[in-house]
């Protein structure tokens, strides 16, 4: 909903060519305003990198042993988690974007996606396409196997299953 909801009122990003992290942010203020209506403490954050212990830096070193990981950050698009925890339990939503991607891109964010699952233990992973041409389109990860899955299919130019 919040995607719709982006691409309907703020369609001159889309239009102009905006790069994905603007039109993530629009995504986000969306989310945003439907998970302050949630009970609990969920938040909805872009480009976060809070975690300084090191566990970006395993996610970093996981996605080295992919052959189309590009070296580039490794940051979260946008996330909904509870910023006062640091267990599983407050790592709800891990998306990762990208605007009329190559194989090869599309490929590097389901492996980060797949990462993210599985150390940081994200409960869920999307991985959403942006398209100035056309409606958006995602896909939902439960398990790193299915965002790898994706990945591996990606990188051979397949999609494996029709995208939302």
């Amino acid at each position: 909903m919040a995607v719709q909801t982006a691409y309907e009122a703020d369609s001159v990003l889309l239009a102009d060519q905006t790069h994905e992290r603007a039109i993530l942010f629009h995504v986000g203020r969306h989310l945003a305003s439907a998970v302050d209506k949630w009970a609990g403490p969920w938040t909805v954050d872009v480009e976060y990198n809070r975690l300084h212990d090191g566990t970006l830096e395993v996610v970093a070193k996981k996605l080295y042993e992919t052959p189309w990981h590009d070296g580039g950050l490794v940051i979260p698009d946008l996330i909904v988690h509870d910023r006062t925890e640091s267990s599983s339990s407050a790592n709800l939503l891990v998306v990762e974007a990208k605007r009329d991607p190559s194989h090869r891109e599309r490929a590097a964010d389901c492996a980060k996606l797949a990462a993210y699952l599985q150390v940081l233990e994200y409960q869920l992973g999307v991985y959403l396409e942006l398209s100035s041409s056309c409606t958006p389109k995602w896909e939902w990860f439960h398990t790193p196997a299915e965002a790898s899955a994706f990945a591996d299919d990606a990188m051979n130019g397949q999609t494996p299953r029709p995208m939302w």
